[in-house]
C-alpha cells in the first residue's frame, strides 16, 4: 500500500468515525425529541379522555393539572384511550373495542408510578392511576408522523454519511497526493538515477518542511556521490596512466640489457635508469596512497600542538638531504612571539606539505634555489615559497591542484603531478587555504595560509 493511499484511508477513516458519531448525536437526540412531543401528546389525550369521563374535575385537580387551561383534542393515528378498574375491568374505552393488551407488570408500574410512559414495537403508551378512583387512564397511539421523519432522518444522515466521505475521499486524494508530489519526483528520481546522471538534480520544493529539507538532503547526497564517482573514475584513469610508464619503460629497458650482451658501465646506467624509475614509482605509490587516505583523514586525524618554525627546519633538512644541490634560505618577515608559532595540527601531513613544495622549487627552478619565508601573528601563519623559474599560466593555474595534472614549463624533468594537489588536501583538512601568485619576471610564490 502506497503512502498516499495509506494517509488518504487514514483520514476518510478519521472522517468516517466523526460523521457515524454526529449521525448518531443528531439522530438520538431528534429521537429524544420525538418521544418527548408525543408523550406529552399522549399525556394530553389521557387528561382529555379522564376529563370527558363523567367530568371528574377533582380527579384532575389530584393529579396537578389546571383544569383552566384549554385542552384541544389532538389527531393520533390508531389511538386508543381506556378506563381500566383496579381489577383490571375496562371501565371506558374509545373506541369501543381495545386493540392491545396490558400486561400485568405494566399495572404494577402505572400504580406505583402515577404516571408511566412505555412502548411496544411501534405503539407508545401513557399510563395514570387515579389514586381515589383506583382506576387507570392510559392512552396509546402510533406517531406515524414522528416515526416517518424519523426514518427521513435516518435516510438523509446515511446519504450523507456516504456523500461526504466519498466526496472527502476525492479530497483527501488530491490533496495527499499534491503533498506528497515532491516524494514521488523524489522517488522516480531515484528509480533513474544512476552513475552516469548524478548531475540531475531534484527540483526543490518552496519552504522548509520535511520534504523540502529531504529532497534538498538527497541533492547533497547525490553531489557528494557525484564528486566520490567523479574523483574514483579520475583516479583509476590517472594512477593507470602513471603506473604504466614507468613500468613499461623499466620493462623494456630490461627487456633490452637481457637480449644483448653489455659492457660494465652500460650495465651500471641501465641499473642507474630503472633504479631512478623505480624512485619515481615508489613516489607515486606513497602519493596514491596518501591522497586514498584524505577523506578518511579529515575526520579521524589525530592532531597535536607544535612550532611551525620547527617543523620547516625538518622539511629543510629532508630536502636537502634527498635533493642534492638544493639551496634552502628560511626566514622570518616579522619577528613572532613564541605563542604565534605554535599550531594545532597533523606534523606528519603537515611536513608532507612543505616537502612537496620544496621537491617542486627543486625539480621546476632555474637555479635550484628556493626561498621560504614565514609569517606569523595573532595565530595567524603566512608560508612563502619562492622560487625563480618559468611562471604559471592560467590554464596551469587552475588546474595545479588537480591530481596528475601536468606543466607546461617541465621540460626534460619527469615528475608524476601530485605534488601540489597533496599540498592542496592536506591544507584544506587543516582549514588553511594554498594559492599561487607571480611576483615579477620569473619568480614564482607558493604560499600556505593557516590559522
Amino acid at each position: 500500500m502506497t503512502l498516499k493511499l495509506r494517509f488518504a484511508l487514514l483520514f476518510n477513516l478519521i472522517v468516517a468515525i466523526i460523521l457515524i458519531l454526529s449521525s448518531i448525536t443528531i439522530y438520538s437526540f431528534f429521537s429524544l425529541h420525538r418521544q418527548k412531543e408525543f408523550k406529552n401528546k399522549l399525556r394530553t389525550e389521557a387528561i382529555i379522555s379522564l376529563s370527558n369521563f363523567g367530568n371528574n374535575n377533582q380527579n384532575l385537580k389530584d393529579l396537578g393539572i389546571n383544569i383552566s387551561n384549554e385542552l384541544t383534542e389532538i389527531y393520533l393515528f390508531e389511538k386508543q384511550n381506556l378506563i381500566i378498574s383496579e381489577d383490571k375491568k375496562i371501565i371506558n374505552a374509545t373506541p369501543t373495542k381495545s386493540i392491545f393488551k396490558i400486561s400485568t407488570k405494566t399495572f404494577a408500574l402505572i400504580k406505583n408510578l402515577k404516571e408511566y410512559f412505555f412502548k411496544e414495537s411501534n405503539r407508545e403508551f401513557f399510563g395514570i392511576y387515579i389514586v381515589n378512583e383506583k382506576m387507570f387512564v392510559i392512552a396509546s397511539a402510533i406517531d406515524k408522523d414522528g416515526l416517518n421523519k424519523l426514518a427521513n432522518l435516518r435516510l438523509i444522515l446515511v446519504g450523507v454519511f456516504f456523500c461526504f466521505l466519498i466526496l472527502t475521499g476525492l479530497i483527501t486524494y488530491w490533496f495527499v497526493n499534491s503533498a506528497l508530489r515532491p516524494l514521488t519526483n523524489l522517488n522516480n528520481k531515484i528509480k533513474l538515477t544512476t552513475e552516469k546522471n548524478l548531475w540531475q538534480k531534484v527540483e526543490l520544493t518552496k519552504g522548509k518542511d520535511e520534504i523540502a529539507q529531504i529532497t534538498s538532503n538527497y541533492d547533497a547526497l547525490i553531489e557528494r556521490l557525484k564528486n566520490a564517482f567523479d574523483l574514483q573514475k579520475n583516479f583509476v584513469q590517472y594512477a593507470s596512466h602513471e603506473l604504466r610508464t614507468p613500468l613499461t619503460l623499466m620493462y623494456a629497458t630490461t627487456q633490452a640489457a637481457l637480449n644483448k650482451k653489455l659492457t660494465e658501465e652500460e650495465y651500471k646506467k641501465t641499473l642507474e635508469l630503472l633504479q631512478v624509475e623505480q624512485n619515481n614509482l615508489i613516489d607515486l605509490t606513497n602519493s596514491l596512497l596518501l591522497l586514498s587516505q584524505f577523506e578518511k583523514l579529515e575526520f579521524s586525524s589525530i592532531l597535536h600542538t607544535f612550532r611551525i618554525d620547527e617543523l620547516i627546519y625538518d622539511a629543510i633538512s629532508y630536502g636537502k638531504a634527498n635533493f642534492p644541490g638544493i639551496i634552502i634560505d628560511f626566514g622570518f618577515e616579522n619577528f613572532p612571539e613564541e605563542n604565534n608559532l605554535l599550531i594545532n595540527g597533523n606534523e606528519t601531513l603537515l611536513k608532507s606539505a612543505f616537502i612537496n613544495l620544496i621537491k617542486n622549487a627543486f625539480l621546476y627552478s632555474e637555479n635550484k634555489k628556493l626561498s621560504i619565508l614565514l609569517f606569523a601573528k595573532n595565530k595567524d601563519i603566512q608560508i612563502h615559497f619562492i622560487n625563480t623559474g618559468n611562471q604559471l599560466t592560467e590554464s596551469v593555474i587552475s588546474n595545479m591542484k588537480i591530481p596528475f595534472s601536468s606543466r607546461e614549463n617541465i621540460g626534460l624533468v619527469k615528475g608524476i603531478g601530485l605534488g601540489l594537489s597533496i599540498v592542496q588536501k592536506i591544507i584544506s583538512i587543516h582549514n588553511g587555504t594554498f594559492s599561487y601568485s607571480k611576483i615579477s619576471t620569473n619568480i614564482n610564490k607558493f604560499t600556505i595560509a593557516l590559522s
